[in-house]
């Protein structure tokens, strides 16, 4: 019988074998440093692509949207976010496709990669927790976000030009910044 190929179904150090094709053989000291250290960026590259995206996708938003008051109406402009979909869906793409090729890298069975994999991970965890910045900010962090001072000058100019134009109604009371602000305070960041 002849057996070209064998498939290992247990971890081991033995490095008799091929990564990601015939052409990278690990059997090689040079040949294991590389594929090592290729997996190491590859997974902290994985780990840091949030962080990298975030900063990419918000070159495509508006620098700030702003609240105005024309005439009698508060009115918030609003730009197109089309551009920064297609950005953060190539983002995907190419995340899922770093992810593939780590799973064909730890799929060789071999415990120096799988060690190497795990340490970049590791290692590309506490950078993206290091260097999060508070203009990054995630989905669930953003809802706890306390208005700005600016903001809430102009929602009271807005609320006194409405205020000035029609009464309130006998039942309901008016809405106060401050109320909101107090509730939101009890919310820890």
């Amino acid at each position: 019988m002849f057996f070209f190929h064998r498939m290992i179904s247990v971890w081991t150090t033995f490095t008799r074998s091929r990564l990601l094709h015939d052409a990278w053989r690990l059997d090689t000291y040079l040949g294991l440093i590389c594929a090592m250290v290729s997996a190491a960026v590859l997974s902290f590259l994985y780990e840091y692509f949030d962080i990298f995206k975030l900063k990419v996708v918000k070159l495509f938003l508006p620098h700030k949207k702003s609240l105005t008051c024309t005439g009698h109406e508060a009115t918030t402009q609003k730009a197109s976010s089309l551009p920064a979909r297609l950005v953060s869906t190539a983002f995907y793409m190419c995340r899922v496709v770093l992810v593939y090729v780590l799973m064909l890298c730890v799929m060789t069975m071999n415990v120096w990669i799988l060690v190497t994999v795990l340490l970049g991970t590791g290692a590309g965890y506490i950078s993206k927790k290091i260097t999060k910045t508070k203009n990054l900010r995630s989905d669930m962090e953003i809802r706890n976000l306390k208005p700005t001072n600016e903001t809430i000058a102009k929602i009271q100019h807005c609320e006194r030009l409405v205020v000035n134009e029609k009464e309130p109604a006998k039942n309901e009371p008016p809405l106060e910044i401050t109320e909101l602000l107090d509730k939101n305070e009890d919310k820890s960041y």
